[in-house]
């Protein structure tokens, strides 16, 4: 694959085809009447897709492919969002290929998924491999997703300046990092 911009002091290619499934949902109502019943094969599907390399928690997303299982555990990582947004729910799961999460997303969704929560899925295939600062801190039960579509104005400018833009988001991106920030790379 052809990176959309350039590896940076804080960014570097990823290897292989791992992609991104994000997920921003909304509760369905009225909710299930059984709500574990309904949950069950969600989880069982999830439990079927960890098997064929998903990777469900954004902490396992971030310990990459050298890390040991037991080190990071992998659970579904699902944030709550709170009042002030319009979905109750975002997570990001990886799957091993963009095929792979195509079939995914269809299984959760049939498997009872969408009969529970109305859902935006993100597809994209990872650039960029996560970064994972000396001050990070896993323990933290938060996130936050940066979401950005590149416009005409993107796509027009030469390679000289979409480098110079990279160059000048790599500053806020490094002190993030050196703020214990930890970013789990970056999908197209």
């Amino acid at each position: 694959m052809t990176l959309l911009s350039e590896e940076t002091d804080v960014f570097e290619a990823a290897p292989g085809q791992r992609c991104a499934v994000l997920f921003l949902a909304r509760r369905r109502a009225p909710s299930p009447e059984n709500p574990d019943r309904a949950v069950r094969p969600v989880m069982a599907r999830l439990d079927a897709l960890k098997a064929e390399g998903w990777r469900l928690s954004v902490d396992r997303v971030l310990a990459g492919d050298g890390a040991e299982a037991d080190e990071h555990p992998d659970s579904p990582t699902v944030y709550a969002t709170g009042f002030s947004h319009d979905v109750d729910f975002v997570g990001l799961f990886e799957a091993p290929t963009p095929s792979a999460a195509l079939r995914g997303v269809t299984a959760l969704e049939a498997a009872g998924w969408a009969r529970a929560l109305r859902t935006q899925w993100l597809i994209g295939p990872r650039e960029f491999l996560p970064v994972v600062g000396a001050a990070s801190r896993p323990e933290d039960d938060w996130a936050f997703f940066a979401l950005w579509k590149w416009n005409a104005a993107w796509h027009a400018a030469s390679a000289e300046q979409r480098r110079a833009y990279d160059l000048e988001c790599d500053v806020a991106f490094a002190a993030d990092v050196r703020a214990g920030a930890a970013i789990a790379g970056r999908h197209r």
